[in-house]
Order: structure tokens, then C-alpha cells, then sequence
């Protein structure tokens, strides 16, 4: 749990997103306890990859995975992500393909961490100059969040 007086720009930051339509989408790796049953729903999404591109597992025992820098994700691998999960289960992809980016006919219902909520494009969220997602990995020691150039987001 993070508090409010640890989020920067509390108005900005994005607490709640709409969930994906697709059961593949919420895929993942792990495992009900005692069922062959595998999904996500016990962990929120996140707007953070590798700079590669691929997911970054916060939950990762492998300390290179854990501690690897974190990149804002981009429109184009987030709409990879989303195409794909909604055709095919994928664990490799980024956690932001646990929603759903186009629940209404100009983007989606967003809630923030001040309490109130506004129909946003996801592409808007994502903008490096104003990431709406949070400037910061809060649950991750406040790790920065870098855009494509290697500049904290904003």
C-alpha cells in the first residue's frame, strides 16, 4: 500500500483502470493454489516495461529482472499487447495489457489517486510528458520510470 502524500501530482496519477473483455488478456504465470486455473487478478496493472519491451516482473525472484530500469510503456508495444492477449494467452507481455483501453467511444473511465475519474485515450495516459500512470514505481522503493530517451517522465 502506498499513501496519497507519496504520490506525486495525486490529480495525475492513475489508480483504477478499466478491465479487459478478454480472459487471455489477464493470463499470466501464475497459478491458483491447488487448481490448474492461471490469471492475474491479484495483481494491478502497471504502465512499465523493460527496455526491451517486455514485462517487468515486479514479483521477480531474479534480482536482474527486479532491479532492471523501468520505461514508460509506449502506444505501440502497449497496442501489441493488447492485439495479441485478445487472440492468444501470453505471459511474456507487458501488465498493462490487463485493461481495456477503449471501454467507451473515446477511451476509457480512468479513477485517480485523488478520488475522482475522467474518460481519457489510453495514448494520453501514456504520454511521457504527462504519464499518467505514476513518475514513479511507488510500490517498487519509488524506482524512476524512464521514457524512450532515458528521461524521467513527467
Amino acid at each position: 500500500m502506498v499513501s496519497a502524500t507519496a504520490v506525486d501530482q495525486v490529480a495525475g496519477t492513475i489508480i483504477l483502470a478499466p478491465f479487459s473483455d478478454f480472459k487471455s488478456c489477464v493470463y499470466d504465470d501464475s497459478v491458483q493454489q491447488n487448481t490448474a486455473i492461471v490469471n492475474k487478478s491479484h495483481r494491478p496493472t502497471n504502465a512499465v516495461m523493460l527496455q526491451s519491451g517486455e514485462k517487468w516482473s515486479g514479483d521477480s525472484q531474479d534480482a536482474a529482472v527486479f532491479g532492471a530500469p523501468l520505461y514508460a510503456v509506449t502506444v505501440a508495444v502497449a497496442q501489441n499487447a493488447f492485439d495479441i492477449c485478445k487472440t492468444q494467452e501470453s505471459s511474456a507481455l507487458p501488465h498493462i495489457k490487463y485493461i481495456n483501453p477503449k471501454r467507451g467511444a473515446n477511451g476509457s473511465n480512468y479513477a485517480f489517486a485523488d478520488g475522482h475519474s475522467k474518460n481519457i485515450t489510453f495514448s494520453a495516459t501514456v504520454n511521457p510528458e504527462n504519464f499518467m500512470w505514476g513518475k514513479q514505481m511507488y510500490s517498487a522503493g519509488a524506482r524512476a520510470i524512464f521514457d524512450a530517451n532515458g528521461l524521467q517522465v513527467r
